[in-house]
């Protein structure tokens, strides 16, 4: 993927954080035009949660349904959209990607991410023990990795050790998830050169600003770009909570 461009403006609070909420950034994803980033977020898609059911099936809902759909999306053959569309750039939506079978990275981060949120749709997993991945725990990052443009998806889990942290999760990646192979803590991912420039989440997306480090909801330099469109009174109440958490942090 290429590079995304953002202006740079917003008020400075009492720590010195940016803080700004303004609409979603929209990208020339697709030929027929541009589309909000987190449009590509589809876990309500009817396709997505009949594969997360399909997949928590097969496995007898034993394992973590992060390791479940990991070593699904790991199985998607790595095309380039140069390759497959004869275009540069071509975001697939999740349903293209089950469809397809193939994509970019992406593409597979779309659908890892719609996959793990759509865990909120399987009753089967309400009071089973294993995670149900609500919207504010998995985002999909869009930056840069080595100097190229990249995507990947950050998870917050206690798969790995027990406590609950945020981890880097890369979804191109033909070996099974573990620690310290293709999943780690957010903080030595960037060390590993991952460069997030925007965290799209299901109903906002955050820029970091200035330097780029560990992100964190408290006390890091961040724009948060508006919430979709609707969602009554849920959606209300979230927007300003966390709008009162970033003015207070």
């Amino acid at each position: 993927m290429t590079a995304l461009k953002f202006k740079s403006a917003g008020k400075t609070d009492s720590l010195d954080n940016t803080v700004v909420v303004k609409p979603c950034p929209t990208y020339p994803a697709r030929p027929e035009g541009d589309y909000f980033v987190y449009s590509f977020l589809t876990p309500e898609n009817k396709e997505v949660i009949a594969m997360a059911q399909k997949l928590m099936e097969e496995n007898g809902w034993r394992d973590d349904p992060l390791m479940v759909f990991f070593n699904f999306v790991r199985t998607i053959k790595y095309v380039s959209d140069r390759k497959q569309h004869g275009i540069p750039e071509y975001w697939s939506f999740p349903c293209e990607t089950l469809k397809r079978l193939k994509g970019d990275c992406e593409d597979v981060s779309w659908l890892l991410g719609s996959l793990l949120l759509a865990t909120q749709y399987l009753d089967e997993l309400q009071g089973s023990g294993l995670n149900v991945y609500a919207d504010d725990m998995v985002r999909v990052p869009l930056g840069a990795f080595q100097g190229n443009g990249h995507a990947w998806v950050d998870v917050c889990t206690d798969l790995f050790t027990g406590d609950w942290e945020w981890y880097t999760i890369e979804p191109t990646a033909n070996d099974k998830l573990s620690l310290d192979s293709n999943a780690w803590p957010v903080d030595y991912a960037i060390r590993m050169d991952y460069q997030p420039e925007l965290y799209v989440y299901r109903e906002i997306c955050e820029q970091i600003v200035g330097n780029v480090g560990c992100y964190k909801r408290r006390g890091q330099h961040r724009l948060v770009y508006g919430f979709r469109g609707g969602g009554g009174l849920r959606a209300l109440l979230r927007k300003a909570a966390l709008f009162i958490l970033d003015a207070i942090s």
